[in-house]
C-alpha cells in the first residue's frame, strides 16, 4: 500500500463543512492506501482525549472501522488572541502549523504528501525548490485560484481540482478535476415522502452565499415554505431581519443525521450562490451531491460545478438577475418536481468518495 501524509489545517472545533470533507477523504483514500492524517491541535481542542473516536463520531461510524490514523501536531497557535486582525492571525498560525507538520519526523516514511491548504502548499513548494524533499510526492488539492497559487504549485507534483473551471486557469502538467461526492451508502434508493411545496437551504447565511436572492424567491412564492438550517452564530439576528416573512422559517445547526431527515421532508433543495462572482467559480458544493443523493428537486444557480455535471434540463436555473429568478419562480409552480430529481438523479453514481479515492490514486500512481 502506498504511504501517504494528509496535512489538513482542519481542527475538529470548526462548525465548517471542510471538515467533514478532509475526513470523508481521509477515510476514503485510507480504505486503498496507508493515510495519517495530521491536524492542528488547537487551543479549543485540547479537551478531546480520543480524536479516532471524534472523527469516526462525525463520519457516523464505528472507530474500528475508521480507515486512517491521526497525529495531532503542536504549534503557535494564537487564534485564541483578538489583539491582532484576524487574517494575520490565521496566517501566523496557520503558517506554524505547517512548518511543524512538515517536520521529518512525521513524514517519516510516507512516499506522498497530500494537502488542501494553501499555505502548506506554499512551504512544500520552497521545500521541493531547494531539494529538501528528494524522495516525496506532493499533491495539492485546489479550492480556490489565484496567481500565486498558479506560481508556486508549479513545484508541486501533482494538483488537484475541484471542478473543470477552475483546472483551465491553471498552468501545471499534471493536473485532474475531481469534483466533491458522497458516500455510495447515502444514495437512496427508492423515493421518500415530503411535504408538498416546501424548499431547503443549509449552509452559511451571508450576503455571499446568495441568501437575498433566496429572500426575493421566497417573496414571489408566498404559497412555499422556506427552511433555512443555517450554521452562523448570529442567526436570531437574521430571524429578527426577515420576521416579517411568513413563508421563511430559520433553523438552527443540525447533526448530519437530523440535516438528512430534513432534506427528505422537503419537496425541493436551493443553492442560491452568486453566480460569476468570488468562490461561487471555484466551489463544488458537498451539499449539491447530498441533495441529488436523496433525491431532491433541484434549485441552483448557473456556478461552473452545476453546469459542469448537471444537464440543464435536470434543475431549476435560478440565473443571474432578478429577472431570471422571476422566471425561476414561474417554473417552480409549473414543472413536476418528480421529473427534474429524476433526472439529476441519474448523475449521482459518478461522483461517491469511493470512486474519487480510486481516481485520484491511479493518478498519482499513473496505474
Amino acid at each position: 500500500m502506498k504511504k501517504i501524509i494528509f496535512i489538513a489545517n482542519a481542527p475538529f472545533s470548526s462548525n465548517k463543512i471542510s471538515i467533514y470533507q478532509t475526513l470523508s477523504q481521509a477515510q476514503s483514500i485510507g480504505k486503498i492506501s496507508d493515510l495519517t492524517l495530521l491536524i492542528p491541535k488547537r487551543y479549543d481542542t485540547r479537551d478531546i482525549n480520543d480524536f479516532e473516536y471524534e472523527a469516526s463520531r462525525k463520519l457516523n461510524i464505528t472507530k474500528n472501522k475508521l480507515n486512517f490514523k491521526i497525529r495531532c501536531i503542536e504549534y503557535f497557535d494564537i487564534t485564541r488572541y483578538k489583539i491582532l486582525s484576524q487574517k494575520l492571525i490565521f496566517t501566523i498560525s496557520n503558517l506554524s502549523f505547517s512548518i511543524n507538520a512538515l517536520h521529518k519526523n512525521f513524514l517519516e516514511g510516507s512516499e506522498f504528501i497530500y494537502t488542501r491548504d494553501v499555505i502548506t502548499m506554499l512551504v512544500l513548494s520552497i521545500k521541493k525548490l531547494l531539494r529538501l524533499l528528494p524522495d516525496k510526492r506532493t499533491i495539492f488539492e485546489s479550492h480556490q485560484y489565484s496567481k500565486l497559487r498558479n506560481f508556486f504549485v508549479n513545484n508541486i507534483d501533482f494538483l488537484v481540482t475541484i471542478n473543470y473551471f477552475q483546472a483551465s486557469l491553471y498552468d501545471h502538467p499534471n493536473i485532474i478535476t475531481l469534483h466533491d461526492a458522497v458516500w455510495e451508502k447515502e444514495i437512496i434508493k427508492k423515493d421518500k415522502s415530503f411535504i408538498p411545496k416546501t424548499i431547503l437551504y443549509s449552509g452559511s447565511c451571508t450576503k455571499e452565499k446568495g441568501l437575498y436572492r433566496l429572500i426575493y424567491l421566497a417573496d414571489l412564492l408566498p404559497e412555499y415554505k422556506f427552511k433555512i438550517a443555517c450554521i452562523n452564530s448570529d442567526i436570531n439576528k437574521l430571524k429578527n431581519e426577515f420576521i416579517k416573512r411568513n413563508n421563511i422559517e430559520f433553523i438552527g445547526k443540525l447533526s448530519r443525521k437530523k440535516l438528512y431527515k430534513l432534506i427528505d421532508n422537503v419537496e425541493y433543495c436551493i443553492l442560491p450562490n452568486i453566480p460569476f462572482q468570488g468562490d461561487s467559480n471555484y466551489t463544488s458544493p458537498m451539499k449539491l451531491f447530498e441533495y441529488i443523493a436523496r433525491k431532491k428537486a433541484l434549485i441552483l444557480s448557473p456556478i461552473p460545478s452545476v453546469k459542469e455535471i448537471l444537464s440543464p434540463n435536470s434543475y431549476i436555473c435560478l440565473g443571474s438577475s432578478k429577472s431570471d429568478i422571476r422566471k425561476a419562480a414561474t417554473k417552480i409552480k409549473q414543472v413536476s418536481s418528480k421529473v427534474i430529481r429524476e433526472r439529476s438523479y441519474k448523475s449521482i453514481k459518478n461522483f461517491t468518495w469511493e470512486k474519487r479515492a480510486n481516481k485520484l490514486l491511479k493518478f498519482i500512481t499513473k496505474e
